[in-house]
């Protein structure tokens, strides 16, 4: 896994990532991350530092419903993605989507199941719009839906030069780590540079930011948004896996 899949022009049409083999040799069912996805992100970190994610705002089931529940809801698996909940601050409450409509198509192509919808809107960065075409009670509709930022806003965040000023390679913390941890996210310190602030203060690799003068911290974006707003001296807070009790360090950034 991980090389190029090419059709048989030699043209680049995705990056191989997974396979299924069955019977534990290399061969089976082989998964690959198409091109176009490929070249978003790539762009995406070479303008911004980080991939731009832009998100519906809706939930819906995480595996097939059971005979019972596709009764219920009037549902059949396959039909499209139901949507379960609509977050208040999200781009499909805007739009007019609501709890109980099933999503079809998005941009004019058919999704069947979460995981074909959240592959296409992984296409998109936040701000940009997408049509989302839908069902409710037996009538289609489409919306046109701008993307927004998990955060709930339409920003595109530059991150690119985050990683140096504050001294060490950063991440937002996987789902399930954070979940592992028993907190509700944050930023992992992956690598402490030697002599920046991080090191200054005695941050060590693996640390995970939770907070920044108090101010909660789930993703990277949001510590990049404080770190704009606040001035060279802060106090981070935060955990180290494995480890009891929540360090405090207070950080100084290096003079430009």
């Amino acid at each position: 896994s991980g090389g190029a899949l090419v059709n048989t022009t030699g043209q680049l049409i995705g990056i191989n990532s997974a396979i299924l083999a069955p019977s534990g040799t290399y061969a089976g069912y082989s998964f690959a991350i198409p091109v176009k996805l490929v070249k978003k992100i790539v762009n995406d970190i070479i303008e911004f530092g980080d991939v731009q994610r832009g998100y519906i705002g809706i939930s819906y089931p995480s595996g097939e419903l059971s005979e019972e529940q596709q009764k219920e809801l009037g549902f059949h698996d396959g039909d499209g993605v139901y949507v379960s909940a609509v977050s208040p601050d999200g781009a499909a409450v805007s739009a007019g989507i609501k709890k109980g409509d099933v999503i079809t198509r998005i941009n004019n192509q058919p999704v069947t199941s979460g995981s074909e919808m959240s592959a296409q809107v992984a296409n998109y960065r936040p701000g940009d719009k997408v049509a989302v075409t839908y069902k409710r009670a037996g009538k289609e509709f489409t919306a046109n839906v701008v993307l927004k930022a998990k955060a709930g806003n339409f920003d595109v965040v530059n991150t690119a030069n985050i990683n140096d000023k504050i001294g060490g390679q950063l991440g937002t913390l996987d789902a399930r780590k954070a979940e592992k941890m028993g907190i509700d996210g944050g930023v992992e310190v992956t690598k402490v540079f030697e002599g920046g602030p991080l090191n200054k203060a005695r941050v060590e690799d693996g640390f995970v930011i939770t907070s920044i003068n108090d101010r909660p911290v789930k993703s990277l974006e949001e510590l990049v948004k404080l770190l704009n707003s606040f001035n060279s001296v802060f106090q981070v807070k935060g955990v180290y896996p494995g480890y009891d009790g929540v360090y405090t360090f207070p950080v100084k950034l290096n003079e430009e």
